[in-house]
């Protein structure tokens, strides 16, 4: 049942995004040549359209996710608990 919802809840944010010409522009123009470069180079985030990361910043094909079952994410403690354990909170 979650599953359907998150699915009926992203289609229906893929639906709004086509029909709010606006967001469509803010989205294109974040993955933009520009916007992409000042994220790389000036907040030293990872880039969504290739652009090398910055020197220091470990490349996202070296960083291992946690590994755990999605299932077990039930509830919000549990949620968090799981966070907690991997150490990303």
């Amino acid at each position: 049942m979650k599953r359907r919802n998150f699915l009926k809840n992203s289609s229906l944010a893929a639906a709004s995004v086509a029909f709010m010409p606006s967001a469509n522009v803010f989205a294109k123009w974040l993955l933009g040549e520009s916007a992409q470069r000042y994220f790389v180079e000036r907040t030293r985030e990872y880039s969504m359209t290739g652009i090398p990361e910055v020197a220091g910043l470990k490349p996202l094909s070296e960083i291992r996710a946690p590994q755990f079952d999605l299932s077990d994410l039930e509830s919000l403690a549990e949620t968090l608990e799981l966070i907690r354990k991997a150490g990303l909170l």
